[in-house]
């Protein structure tokens, strides 16, 4: 495939360690993905409460509410706001999730299953 004369790049996928803990670790930038500690609560509390998301799907007066996000990484803001629209009624707006990577995880490398919840237990998304 191209665009204006010149090819598309394939796309790399991230390589991504598995630390002790249950955190996904890029080697490549020397980064974490998110905290060891409760990578679950930090998303919700830095993505869905800090940007107030159940609320203003509540009080949004139009049919439709988008999200925008940089940096898909492995998921677990889409996962996480995905699971709080579903637990609000169904007068909720539609909800379009739209987020761009560079590095996208392999399904081998980021399965939903294999998330971990605190302290690398099971994580809520393991019967998804």
């Amino acid at each position: 495939m191209k665009r204006e004369g010149a090819p598309l790049m394939p796309l790399q996928a991230a390589r991504l360690d598995w630390r002790e803990a249950g955190t996904p670790y890029s080697a490549e930038f020397s980064d974490v993905y998110y905290s060891a500690g409760d990578g679950l609560e930090e998303s919700r509390y830095t993505f869905l409460a800090g940007n107030r998301l159940p609320d203003r799907w509540r009080e949004h007066p139009d049919g439709h509410f988008c999200i925008a996000e940089t940096g898909f990484g492995t998921g677990l803001n889409f996962l996480l706001t995905w699971q709080a629209w579903r637990a609000l009624d169904a007068l909720r707006p539609a909800l379009h999730y739209l987020s761009v990577e560079r590095f996208p995880c392999a399904r081998t490398t980021c399965s939903v299953r294999s998330m971990p919840g605190p302290s690398g237990a099971a994580g809520p998304f393991a019967a998804a």
